[in-house]
């Protein structure tokens, strides 16, 4: 009586068709991407982090480039020339939008941000948007970064264990098991809370996830 007929070492069906897939996925070839942040520390510190994902590694070269900390036209204008330096597929400014005194400059980071073909990231008023986003969905106006910062440094003091450091070179791993949760709280406060309104226009909200979800292939 013939037996019942088994796959050894996964080279049944399933197996051959996942094995298929990661010998696929390692012939790829990756897109390389730079991303400049406006910050010295935060974004930088952020990206590294995740560039650390399997998930991103497997399918981008990423070149993460720390900005001056000065201004919005200042990063696209670093981003400009280190996108000259290299042969990208595509190129991402991270910036803060910042108050109302900063809206000459932000104008001006736009305008040469689609000239050179330059994927501009917004936070406004800050980046920290985005890491608040990963423990509240949250409309709220706030009146320059460190409102944004206070409230942040809360959440992450309470679920976390420690309040945030601009400096945190952690940063990302902190917040990792929320990342999924900051995706969706970020784009519904866009499209919900702020009716797709521009993010200039839209204190407080963010562009980051757009750039996570890219990365992470959400």
């Amino acid at each position: 009586m013939t037996g019942p007929i088994r796959h050894h070492g996964g080279q049944g069906p399933r197996g051959r068709r996942s094995q298929l897939a990661r010998v696929s996925l390692k012939l790829m070839p990756k897109k390389a991407i730079l991303v400049v942040g406006e910050g010295r520390e935060t974004e930088p510190n952020y990206f590294r982090g995740l560039y650390g994902e399997q998930a991103v590694r497997d399918r981008f070269h990423v070149v993460i480039k720390k900005g001056i900390g000065f201004c919005a036209s200042a990063a696209v204008n670093l981003a400009v020339r280190e996108k000259g330096k290299g042969d990208y597929d595509q190129v991402y400014c991270v910036v803060d939008v910042e108050g109302i005194a900063h809206r000459d400059d932000l104008r001006s980071a736009i305008t040469l941000a689609r000239k050179h073909k330059i994927n501009l990231i917004l936070s406004n008023p800050c980046f920290e948007v985005w890491l608040l986003a990963h423990f509240e969905r949250t409309c709220r106006s706030f009146a320059d970064a460190a409102a944004a910062v206070q409230v942040l440094s809360a959440h992450s003091q309470r679920k976390c264990g420690k309040a945030y450091s601009k400096s945190d070179e952690q940063i990302y791993h902190l917040l990792k098991g929320f990342t999924e949760q900051a995706l969706v709280n970020a784009r519904t406060v866009r499209e919900k809370d702020h009716n797709s309104g521009p993010v200039a226009d839209c204190n407080s909200s963010t562009e980051v996830d757009k750039l996570v979800s890219l990365l992470l292939g959400k």
